[in-house]
């Protein structure tokens, strides 16, 4: 059986907890979305229930060395009642979220609008790199 480890960070990877959820679901989906859920002591620090915190899943196979299985930003939390025990359930979505909710549209005749890379693979880094990950880190520059 796999082993896993479970870390909270914050938005810039920073870790700040070690989670030890009583149960938990990842799922890595091909070209969509995967999700996690987990459930954890509701006495977990509240200043950690942050929108977009990353929710870090580590997996060693049986005999395997430790390594990253998947992210999820941390989207939503709720306490439960499961029989007489209390749990905070976490919920997240992978990183694939950013694509599925942003629409990258430039208007007709801007700079932009064309694309110079020959491969499918290669335009669609060169749109994300110029459009999410310059964006975030000025977000960051100015509020991080």
């Amino acid at each position: 059986m796999a082993d896993y480890e479970i870390w909270l960070t914050n938005a810039r990877g920073a870790r700040l907890a070690r989670l030890q959820p009583h149960w938990f679901q990842a799922t890595r989906i091909v070209n969509d979305v995967g999700t996690c859920q987990l459930g954890v002591s509701p006495s977990m620090n509240p200043a950690f229930l942050q929108r977009d915190y990353i929710i870090q899943f580590w997996r060693a196979p049986t005999g395997g060395r430790l390594g990253l299985f998947r992210s999820y930003f941390l989207r939503h939390w709720r306490w439960d009642l499961i029989g007489e025990v209390e749990t905070l359930r976490l919920y997240g979505r992978d990183m694939n979220d950013l694509l599925d909710r942003r629409i990258v549209a430039y208007p007709e005749g801007h700079a932009n609008a064309s694309i110079d890379a020959v491969e499918a693979d290669d335009a669609m880094k060169a749109i994300v790199d110029e459009n999410f990950i310059t964006e975030r880190e000025e977000e960051c520059n100015h509020q991080c």
